[in-house]
């Protein structure tokens, strides 16, 4: 005859439940808040960020998903984004790399005028006139860590770079793409 097993206290129950690694749900969704640091020739060298989207786990620690957000640079913009997000590890701790991309819907009038973006001694040549803002495209990749605390909640802190492309028009059929280079420093939670 075979004996049951002896249960000490709460050492049994520790062994047959597994640590929480993994969502149970293949949704979750990551709300970001942060900045994007740029140059001091900026008008805004660190505007403030938001961002939340939905995503799925395709495969292993690999997961996608379609976002939305608020950004506060020169106007202020909706950015529409897919993003992909790959967690190095299968642990409660791990490192992660994410790849963000999309359009940036102006949701205001702009605040770009000539004398902004037209070298100083061009500016007699042009009268100083507002700009339309447009929108743009825009890419970041970024590298952080994630920490699950349980099954429906985590947190997540990244940096990375970040690269758009904002587009204005003017009078007379006039058009000026603005390139802007900056580093991203998001903190992220963690819902499912």
């Amino acid at each position: 005859k075979s004996k049951p097993p002896r249960i000490l206290g709460n050492e049994t129950a520790k062994k047959e439940i597994p640590e929480f690694t993994i969502p149970l749900s293949k949704w979750f969704n990551l709300s970001e808040i942060g900045v994007i640091a740029g140059n001091k020739e900026n008008r805004r060298p660190t505007p403030f960020v938001f961002g939340t989207s939905m995503n799925r786990i395709i495969r292993g620690n690999l997961s996608a998903g379609m976002g939305i957000g608020a950004e506060f640079l020169t106007e202020t913009y909706m950015p529409v984004s897919l993003n992909l997000m790959y967690r190095l590890r299968n642990n409660p701790v791990t490192p992660f790399a994410m790849l963000q991309g999309g359009y940036q819907i102006p949701v205001e009038d702009t605040r770009t005028y000539y004398q902004n973006v037209v070298p100083n001694w061009v500016s007699y040549l042009n009268p100083v006139q507002e700009l339309k803002a447009r929108g743009g495209l825009f890419i970041n990749p970024s590298f952080g860590i994630l920490k699950n605390y349980n099954q429906g909640f985590g947190i997540s802190l990244a940096f990375g770079y970040r690269f758009h492309r904002l587009h204005y028009t003017g009078e007379d059929n006039y058009r000026f793409d603005a390139d802007f280079n900056r580093l991203s420093l998001k903190l992220g939670f963690i819902f499912n």
